[in-house]
């Protein structure tokens, strides 16, 4: 744990700003100059204990047939790069810029498809930056016409009036967290929940994660999750787990709950309240787009919700009403989690017996081969 400490204060964004210092002149307001002079400034730095940010300013010149070119060393260190246009605002993490960007070894730069980027006007409503920051802009781009639709203006305002006289999970700025962490570009494998947890500082928005990472006190199905990514994906070694799993999101691991928000105490509270029907829609995008994925579909309320979907755009491919094949993705089904909490014996263990266990269902190792025969990077579980 005390080692797991020092490597995190070693990537702190305070931490990597000093070691900017070794590479760039920076002076008091985060300007960045070349070591040899200031004649030149390549953008601004800002930090604070959350991130290390890079701003820069893009003249159209610089648009290379719709790439942007980023410092190799910059885009190594910084947490989000953000160009800014006339008209735009483009951002991209350090997470998805490793995955798309391609390295100009002679230049020491990298390059990326502004296509990969979160595109964002600068001129914007109060209403549409608001939900912009709440959904991303990549997610919000695809799903413009559901998040502006009365039907959603009919869930916020329940959710609202409830917010008055019960506690509802996860906070209002943490419902879209999934997509906010995951754009649509990064998005590789999806995990489909059901519910937040329905009990107090736990629900931050993703599913099967914990709100500050704390551990719950009693076996739980992430803990079920756990032991299988040891026993699949790292042969049976013990990890420090880290109930955040934020960490997976930014590495493009869609955790999405069926339902995306809950009353204290009662699990099912919201499942008629209309939130499936909007992830159907976010699934349907995913299944539509090309990029080869990786469901993962745990329990019969994952499985039944997904499978509607996908029969959808099976039946709209046959009648060539789209030209997608979902063919190009991966599947993969198993028994929920959280039923594997009720078959430990009495040394607090679950043998592996998939399909009648969660356990054994080798998910892990298995996406990852997919991502990696379909050149994606594999996700560090």
């Amino acid at each position: 744990m005390q080692e797991q400490q020092v490597l995190q204060e070693k990537d702190s964004p305070r931490a990597r700003f000093e070691e900017l210092h070794e590479y760039f002149q920076i002076d008091t307001e985060g300007k960045l100059y070349p070591l040899a002079s200031k004649e030149i400034c390549l953008g601004k730095i800002m930090v604070d204990e959350k991130a290390l940010v890079y701003h820069r300013f893009v003249k159209p010149e610089e648009i290379k047939n719709g790439y942007f070119v980023v410092d190799g060393i910059i885009g190594k260190t910084v947490d989000y790069i953000v160009f800014e246009t006339l008209n735009y605002s483009y951002t991209i993490t350090r997470e998805r810029l490793d995955e798309f960007g391609d390295y100009l070894l002679i230049f020491g730069a990298i390059t990326t498809d502004i296509g990969y980027w979160e595109k964002r006007p600068l001129v914007l409503t109060d209403t549409e930056k608001r939900r912009r920051n709440l959904l991303g802009d990549s997610w919000y781009k695809k799903l413009e016409s559901v998040i502006n639709s009365p039907y959603m203006s009919e869930i916020g305002n329940k959710i609202r009036a409830e917010r008055q006289i019960k506690a509802i999970y996860p906070a209002e700025d943490k419902v879209f967290r999934a997509f906010k962490l995951c754009s649509f570009e990064h998005t590789k494998v999806v995990i489909l929940g059901q519910n937040p947890y329905p009990t107090k500082q736990t629900a931050d928005g993703l599913a099967f994660s914990y709100l500050g990472g704390i551990k719950p006190d009693k076996q739980k199905a992430l803990d079920v999750i756990f032991e299988e990514i040891q026993r699949d994906a790292y042969n049976g070694f013990t990890l420090n787990a880290d109930y955040d799993l934020s960490y997976l999101a930014k590495q493009g691991v869609l955790l999405l709950n069926s339902s995306l928000t809950v009353v204290h105490g009662d699990p099912k509270s919201h499942l008629d309240i209309g939130w499936q029907r909007f992830t159907k829609i976010a699934i349907y995008e995913l299944l539509i787009d090309t990029s080869p994925k990786v469901f993962m579909l745990w329990g019969n309320v994952a499985q039944t919700l997904f499978e509607e979907v996908y029969n959808k755009v099976y039946s709209l491919t046959l009648e060539n009403q789209i030209n997608r094949d979902p063919s190009n993705h991966l599947y993969l089904k198993a028994r929920h989690p959280a039923a594997d909490v009720y078959e430990f014996n009495q040394f607090g263990e679950v043998k592996p017996a998939f399909p009648a266990t969660f356990a054994g269902c080798r998910h892990f190792s298995q996406a990852n081969e997919f991502l990696k025969l379909n050149q994606r990077k594999e996700i560090k579980w």
